[in-house]
């Protein structure tokens, strides 16, 4: 791809670290819009954030949980992603 010019950016859902462990040293160069687009990474770097405070985050789960329990709800930090401790391992 380099010889044509050619820059890959897989967009994704999972966290960027994830997308880095996935493609390993395939991973240098590429754009990783990891995190639903949320975070971008270049080259171990994140270049672009753009995160929903503690707060927030914490209301918009409230209000999820209010309208229906038949999902599953995971909240994601710069580092972790987190499953609510409710949630049944047998699916």
């Amino acid at each position: 791809m380099k010889e044509n010019d050619v820059v890959f950016a897989p967009v994704t859902g999972k966290q960027c670290e994830r997308v880095e462990e996935l493609f390993g040293a395939d991973s240098e160069d590429l754009w990783i819009l990891g995190d639903s687009a949320t975070r971008i990474k270049h080259n171990g770097e994140f270049v672009y954030e753009s995160l929903l405070s503690n707060k927030l985050g914490l209301e918009i789960i409230r209000v999820l949980e209010e309208i229906s329990l038949d999902y599953t709800i995971i909240a994601c930090t710069r580092s972790r992603a987190v499953i609510k401790n409710n949630i049944s391992e047998v699916m």
